[in-house]
């Protein structure tokens, strides 16, 4: 089952989805965060998000310290994995990588030593808050 099962039914309708042909938000890396376990997983959706007409999804696995250890390199070499896919399977989706980085004093850490992130867009990053307690 995929996340776009509610769709199943409607097979010669595509939905409107307006102008929105970009994904920032995605965990199609396999194998390096609570996402994807495999790059046949992460075909199948993407084969579903291209027939929905995206053109474009920037896949942000988390980084999270002592959870989610990704670093740009792993997440980069991931990234080369599934361009290859898409490649093979000929999907019209142009995939790039950022990080979902928790927010917490490691990813502090992070930017006050100046060590690379992965970023989208003109240089922005995707943050993810705790759940238990307010964020500083």
């Amino acid at each position: 089952m995929s996340i776009f099962s509610f769709l199943k039914g409607k097979k010669h309708q595509k939905p409107d989805i307006g102008y929105i042909t970009t994904d920032v938000h995605s965990h199609l890396i396999p194998g390096i965060d609570d996402g994807i376990h495999s790059i046949e997983e992460g075909i199948d959706i993407l084969l579903e998000m291209e027939n929905l007409c995206y053109r474009r999804v920037i896949t942000s696995p988390h980084t999270a310290w002592g959870t989610y250890d990704n670093t740009p390199e792993s997440i980069t070499n991931g990234l080369i994995k599934m361009r290859a896919a898409i490649k093979e399977k000929e999907i019209n989706i142009e995939l790039e990588a950022a990080s979902e980085y928790f927010l917490d004093e490691h990813f502090m850490e992070r930017l006050d030593s100046n060590q690379e992130l992965l970023t989208f867009g003109d240089n922005y990053v995707l943050i993810e808050t705790g759940f238990i307690n307010e964020p500083s």
